[in-house]
């Protein structure tokens, strides 16, 4: 069954199914390998037993030619009628042959990429006939447009700015900084009271006067008269 892999020699309903592209739209039709191969022999008008042989070969490549069918598809149902095997292009050959007759409308001159078997599908044995279903199961088609929703849209892109405009300024935070504790002890940034901020003063007065007084003392100091020595002066006369 969709969308496991499709197998046409199984019983179980609805395990041999294919897809086909109409009008733009992806349709999957399934059945059992045994009952695809009966409603293709009743459509080619051989013996309906459900086994591919000989008899369904040949009829099929030439209900293909008789509708024109794509050449591709006629070369593969010849190549596996000399052979004595049965290979997907052949299973595709019937698939188209079945829709242009009775399961809906193909466009013509269809290619084969219009057709699709999934890879790894299990094909029947030639001359051997799958194994029936329990009741006939027919083909049934439907199509997929409502299990495949449209894709959501795509996000618009952001505006893009124009080159004449001018950035706004980006402000960043300023790093905090504890200075006052990488000063020595004793040092501080803090304001401090000042009680003896006059103090200074007071010295710098003080000092500037004793140093008045002194200059003062000195310069009004009589200066010294020089005595010469009686003494002296008695004994050069001699």
């Amino acid at each position: 069954m969709y969308p496991s892999a499709s197998n046409f020699a199984s019983a179980s309903p609805a395990s041999a199914w294919w897809t086909v592209q109409v009008s733009g739209n992806t349709v999957v039709c399934s059945t059992t390998g045994n009952e695809f191969i009966r409603q293709l022999q009743q459509r080619l008008g051989v013996s309906v037993d459900g086994s591919w042989g000989p008899a369904t070969s040949t009829a099929l490549s030439r209900a293909l030619k008789a509708a024109n069918a794509p050449a591709a598809f006629v070369t593969a149902v010849d190549a596996d009628a000399t052979t004595r095997t049965l290979r997907i292009g052949s299973l595709i050959g019937a698939v188209w042959l079945l829709h242009r007759a009775a399961l809906g409308p193909v466009p013509a001159g269809v290619t084969p990429s219009a057709l699709s078997l999934q890879g790894g599908t299990v094909l029947p044995t030639w001359s051997h006939a799958p194994p029936k279903a329990s009741s006939g199961t027919g083909i049934t088609c439907s199509a997929l447009a409502s299990q495949n929703p449209a894709p959501a849209p795509a996000p618009s892109p952001a505006p893009v700015p124009s080159s004449d405009a001018t950035p706004a300024p980006t402000l960043l935070p300023l790093p905090v900084t504890n200075v006052q504790s990488s000063l020595p002890p004793g040092v501080s940034l803090l304001p401090q009271s000042r009680p003896y901020a006059t103090w200074p003063a007071v010295a710098l007065i003080v000092g500037v006067s004793v140093v008045g007084v002194a200059l003062a003392v000195v310069l009004t100091k009589p200066p010294a008269v020089a005595r010469a020595n009686p003494r002296k002066r008695s004994r050069r006369r001699r």
